[in-house]
């Protein structure tokens, strides 16, 4: 966030804990986690909004977003991404506030492993409810698609067959206009388990769904 190596951030965390600006969360197990008191947090924020430009807030922000982001480099990253959990869900948040589509797509799709996992489907869907809206006004195809085939397996657990079927088949078309092969074939890989699910009528194809036809040739192949 500081745009500093981690080295001079890590000196600069310990001496706001020697002054007890800052409070440490977690500290046996790495990494570290941090928290503000309340009202120190509130003037935090007010010296920042006085001090500073906007441009350099967002500047920070985009940083922040970009660490919250980042693979843990964890033997456990489940247990990592499960203690960061509010952090994300707070950051897609923010990126989406602030029209950061790219940001706000990414850190949606970083959850899915974590909810997938946990199966908190209305955490899953919650978290990329923001991320959804801000890449489909912002014409963020590729964002778009990939969130959309990802909430395909929400709507597939949820045996909400007629809407996973939707964003697959949404998802899909937006690959193909993108020319994304890859991206198109992980689509993909959630038809077959939606057409049978859903029943004859769609595997009869009556539900407006794929025929070999559809797909690119790569694909097809």
């Amino acid at each position: 966030m500081l745009d500093v190596e981690t080295h001079r951030a890590q000196e600069l965390l310990d001496e706001l804990v020697d002054v007890n600006l800052l409070d440490v969360v977690t500290a046996f197990e790495p990494p570290a986690r941090y928290r503000f008191h309340d009202l120190i947090r509130a003037y935090a924020r007010e010296c920042v909004e006085a001090e500073e430009t906007p441009e350099r807030r967002e500047e920070a922000l985009i940083r922040a977003f970009g660490a919250a982001g980042a693979d843990p480099a964890s033997a456990d990253p489940l247990s990592l991404l499960a203690a960061e959990g509010p952090a994300l869900l707070a950051a897609i948040g923010q990126a989406a506030d602030l029209g950061l589509d790219e940001i706000c797509w990414e850190l949606a799709l970083g959850t899915e492993t974590l909810f997938q996992a946990r199966r908190s489907l209305d955490r899953w869907e919650n978290a990329y409810g923001p991320a959804l809206a801000l890449t489909e006004a912002a014409g963020n195809k590729r964002g778009e698609a990939a969130l959309l085939a990802s909430l395909t397996g929400v709507h597939f657990m949820r045996r909400r067959f007629d809407l996973a079927e939707a964003c697959c088949t949404k998802a899909v078309r937006l690959f193909q206009e993108l020319g994304d092969r890859m991206g198109e074939a992980q689509a993909l890989q959630y038809i077959p388990y939606v057409l049978v699910a859903a029943g004859p009528r769609s595997v009869a194809g009556t539900s407006g769904t794929f025929t070999l036809s559809d797909l690119s040739p790569t694909v097809a192949r």
